[in-house]
Order: structure tokens, then C-alpha cells, then sequence
């Protein structure tokens, strides 16, 4: 697969930034309330990124030998 056909997954970049600030928001310690519905709505990130890496690798995966470019 050349560069020029290297399938792009936009959404799956745009919501790795997202879950990016929601990790750094976990380990920011806001008071109170907010932080406890900071954290508790930041949850989602890690497993967001082992899912998000389980889906390239899979790819990989199923198609090994696909030629590189």
C-alpha cells in the first residue's frame, strides 16, 4: 500500500485528541464535585486508547503481509 493510498481514519484522530485531554484532566486534581464528574467522565479514555490499538492491530493482523512502502 503506497503512501498516496494509506487509508486515513479521521474521526478515530480526532477523538484520540479528545481522550488525550481527558487523561491529562485525570491526573489534574480539580476540588470537589467537579473533580469527582471530571474523573468520572474522563473514565472512558484509557480503555478508548486499548480499543483504538486493538482495532490497528487487528489490521495488522489480518492482513501480514501487505506490502510496505
Amino acid at each position: 500500500m503506497s503512501v498516496a493510498e494509506k487509508k486515513q481514519y479521521n474521526l478515530l484522530d480526532a477523538l484520540k485528541i479528545v481522550a488525550a485531554f481527558f487523561v491529562v484532566c485525570i491526573h489534574v486534581h480539580f476540588p470537589g464535585d467537579l473533580g469527582r464528574c471530571v474523573i468520572a467522565v474522563a473514565r472512558f479514555a484509557v480503555p478508548f486508547f486499548f480499543m483504538v490499538s486493538g482495532f490497528f492491530l487487528g489490521n495488522k493482523m489480518r492482513y501480514p503481509y501487505h506490502e510496505k512502502s
